[in-house]
């Protein structure tokens, strides 16, 4: 039966096809040859795709929640074989391995969608969190970030950022659901700000990370590790989180 989260990706998909299919046949015009046709239709058009919006983003063009969207489609329209081609991602997984407590990470060398080296708007790494192990619960500050599961699953919940108190973050759950290989998720400061994943196998993400969003954020961005166990109920569906540290955190959740 679908789900929300189907409905969602379809409508998403259908609103970028046109946009997905224009930078699939740039691509095609300038790197002709350079891949095998499937690559380019699937990886690279939603590579490119991801460039586009984050650029957009940087530069005004698009709000957050955009780029969330514009992500989420991109990622559907991923095949995972050919991502894995692309990445070398049997290597990846050898170069990450396990952390003994929270995940461990590796960055991603993605293919070369211009064909002049140019760098793209995001940065990608791979995550590998063993089974029992978690993403630990926290907020963010500055930034967008995507999270396409590329094989294992997870245990994803989120929260919407409502408020700040000293030592304590005013949350309100958003999403509470097991996310699979192909699974896609995101967080912006306007929308699913929090995130938790704990893995119920072992499992890896590629995560598209933007910075320096919001520039009233010292440093570009900031990340606020949090106690959603310990939460304060304040009514109406907002917990008040106390805020941890590294240390504790990884103790507690990771």
């Amino acid at each position: 039966m679908p789900t929300a989260t189907d409905s969602r990706r379809r409508r998403l998909l259908t609103g970028l096809a046109p946009a997905l299919a224009a930078v699939w046949l740039g691509a095609r015009a300038t790197r002709a040859g350079a891949l095998d046709a499937a690559l380019r239709l699937s990886v690279t058009g939603s590579l490119t795709r991801i460039d586009q919006v984050s650029r957009a983003l940087r530069a005004g063009e698009a709000r957050p929640t955009d780029w969330q969207d514009a992500v989420e489609a991109a990622a559907a329209a991923i095949d995972l074989d050919e991502l894995f081609r692309a990445i070398d991602f049997e290597r990846l997984r050898a170069t990450a391995g396990y952390a003994e407590v929270g995940v461990a990470t590796a960055p991603a060398r993605l293919p070369d969608v211009f064909g002049d080296g140019r760098r793209p708007a995001y940065y990608a790494k791979v995550f590998a969190v063993g089974k029992g192990r978690a993403v630990i619960p926290h907020g963010h500050a500055g930034m967008v970030s995507g999270h396409l599961v590329l094989d294992g699953g997870f245990r994803l919940r989120q929260y919407d950022r409502v408020g700040d108190e000293p030592g304590r973050m005013l949350i309100r759950p958003t999403v509470d659901r097991v996310e699979t290989a192909g699974g896609c998720s995101t967080i912006s400061d306007d929308r699913d700000n929090v995130h938790w994943l704990v893995a119920e196998s072992d499992a890896h993400t590629l995560d598209f990370l933007v910075t320096g969003v919001a520039p009233e954020t010292p440093g570009g961005y900031a990340v606020q590790n949090i106690d959603p166990a310990g939460a304060e109920d304040r009514g109406d569906g907002v917990l008040a989180a106390p805020h941890l540290d590294v240390e504790t955190a990884l103790a507690k959740y990771g």
